[in-house]
């Protein structure tokens, strides 16, 4: 691994992370363990070793662009990149070279940072012919941003995952996402990709209605989006027909939405889980620390964390991951970040949204379903119990009092 810190926007990763093998074309009904490649980010600066299920993002992400022969569409928060990192080199170079070879590319990034992306290494990107760019500010005028992570290759292949398109989170935090291909999975994608690409002309969410879910794989998106699962009710789905374990982790699970009109509470997931450790399911709790940031939340969500641990059969713990590599801290790095859920180990749900309100009804995102399939379920079981069961935990029996600071000291 090689750091190069000179060129790190503090402002750019302050404001995103504060705020393949073939299945079945016709059909979301192939084996998940043979169609869906787990893609996992291990923090550089810990002991955590990389899932054997699971291939580095660097890896994964870039053959899956290398496949490409006609197209490219990509969704993005933000980028970051920096010079002779695996990103750099598997990712930003790779998509360039691909457009270079006449391929087009799509990329749709959240407007609010335009700016600080063309000067972190889209630009790279943007001066090809055969790269179109869509800003997308949709979602800003309904107090939510795209936060979507995921690439789409010739209408039949994609990757979902909780990775940014930022070289720390392909290898300072923890991640995860899944790469497959299927055409019919892809094309619902595609669908949800061209209206933000159009930069939503006509899209309405609240008019919007869902699919329900087909077979045993399926993706879903957030906000609703007509003819495509929705990714909270299949969610809450899960966790309510729960009947032994809840293994659920994001890097803020929240009760309080601060971007609502007026600002309140939101239920919806907490009497989920609360009903859920009622009725005598396990369920584990995980997150980051940067839980406890400073700032309006922190009372709020040590409020609504003292109020699930007092639930029967749940369990609350927290990340602590070092942010210093080879003597260098490296800033707004070494976060949990990802985003996903093992039920009853057999069912799946990963994402690119934290477990918040306004991720599921103001913000673009996507998430990848997986059901009935324990072996695929064991092997992320297996992801978070690596986690979980680490020294880098701490576990939550009060309110926390010191509030984390992910940027550096002197920063």
């Amino acid at each position: 691994m090689q750091l190069n810190l000179k060129t790190i926007s503090l402002v750019t990763i302050a404001a995103a992370l504060a705020a393949c093998n073939n299945g079945s074309s016709g059909s979301s009904n192939s084996s998940p363990t043979q169609a869906i490649q787990i893609v996992e980010t291990v923090p550089a600066a810990t002991n955590l070793q990389l899932s054997p299920a699971a291939m580095p993002p660097a890896v994964a992400i870039g053959n899956l662009i290398d496949s490409a022969e006609s197209t490219i569409d990509l969704e993005a928060y933000y980028f970051n990149n920096e010079s002779g990192t695996p990103f750099a080199q598997d990712i930003m170079q790779n998509l360039r070279s691909k457009a270079d070879q006449g391929i087009k590319v799509r990329i749709v990034v959240e407007a609010s940072m335009a700016t600080s992306s063309l000067q972190n290494g889209l630009a790279l990107l943007e001066s090809s012919p055969n790269v179109q760019i869509t800003y997308n500010n949709y979602f800003d005028s309904i107090n939510g941003i795209v936060h979507a992570k995921m690439v789409i290759v010739d209408n039949k292949s994609f990757f979902i995952g909780s990775q940014n398109w930022d070289w720390i989170a392909f290898e300072l935090n923890h991640e995860l996402g899944g790469i497959m291909t299927n055409s019919t999975l892809a094309t619902q994608l595609t669908q949800v990709f061209n209206t933000d690409f159009n930069n939503d002309v006509g899209y309405n969410p609240n008019a919007s209605t869902p699919s329900m879910p087909v077979g045993n794989v399926f993706v879903a998106t957030s906000p609703n989006f007509t003819g495509v699962p929705s990714e909270i009710d299949n969610i809450i789905n899960l966790i309510n027909n729960a009947s032994s374990t809840i293994d659920i982790q994001a890097m803020v699970i929240q009760n309080f939405n601060p971007y609502g009109t007026p600002p309140d509470y939101w239920h919806v997931l907490e009497d989920a889980l609360t009903n859920a450790g009622k009725r005598g399911v396990k369920v584990n709790m995980m997150m980051a620390n940067w839980e406890f940031q400073q700032g309006e939340m922190f009372n709020f969500d040590n409020q609504f964390l003292q109020t699930m641990e007092s639930v029967p059969n749940v369990t609350i713990r927290y990340s602590n991951f070092p942010q210093t590599i080879g003597g260098v801290c490296v800033p707004y790095s070494a976060v949990d970040h990802a985003k996903f859920m093992v039920v009853d180990n057999k069912n799946v749900w990963i994402g690119t949204g934290n477990l918040a309100q306004s991720y599921f009804t103001n913000t673009r995102d996507y998430s990848i379903f997986v059901t009935n399939n324990p072996t695929f379920a064991t092997n992320i079981t297996g992801i978070f119990q690596n986690v979980w069961s680490s020294a880098y935990m701490t576990e939550f029996f009060g309110p926390v009092t010191a509030k984390v600071q992910p940027w550096c000291a002197g920063n």
